[in-house]
């Protein structure tokens, strides 16, 4: 659809504009009952004043140029730490992070693996599964990528420093 190309050109544009990496989007929902979802990321974190001002400005490009036929939403935010991995760029940027990967096995059967992403190049990921097993997934074997924040970890880290 050539809105999604003009949509997808407005965001980059704003996010480059912005100095703010573009990570993800989605367009949700029907004609007349559309959310327009932008997920941006920056290397030392995401504001809230970054995402109110990316908003704006995608916002007033948006009305503009008249893109949407009637009424829509837009949502700003960062991607989260559970956030999806779809790209290379998203794998490669969460290395040494713990990851949930569902995908095809050689056999053709579904399976999901939790580790910590070791690896990723521009075909395939290794996943460290335990001290002594590794794995390495090509990207058209997955089917769904997670980086999964463990909190438990994070929690104790803190208390060692305190």
């Amino acid at each position: 659809m050539k809105n999604n190309e003009i949509l997808e050109d407005i965001i980059k544009k704003v996010c480059q504009r912005m100095n703010i990496q573009l990570y993800d989007w989605q367009l949700k929902g029907r004609h007349n009952n559309q959310s327009l979802v932008v997920y941006i990321t920056r290397k030392n974190g995401v504001t809230l004043d970054d995402c109110q001002k990316i908003s704006q400005e995608i916002g007033d490009e948006l009305d503009m140029r008249d893109i949407f036929e009637s009424r829509y939403v837009l949502e700003v935010s960062s991607p989260g730490l559970n956030r999806n991995l779809k790209t290379p760029q998203h794998f490669i940027d969460a290395l040494n992070e713990l990851v949930k990967i569902k995908f095809l096995n050689d056999e053709q059967n579904i399976q999901i693996v939790k580790g910590v992403l070791k690896s990723a190049n521009e075909d395939s990921i290794s996943i460290k599964l335990d001290e002594e097993k590794n794995i390495t997934i090509f990207y058209e074997q997955i089917k769904n990528a997670k980086a999964v924040f463990n909190w438990s970890s994070e929690f104790s880290k803190k208390n060692r420093k305190n």
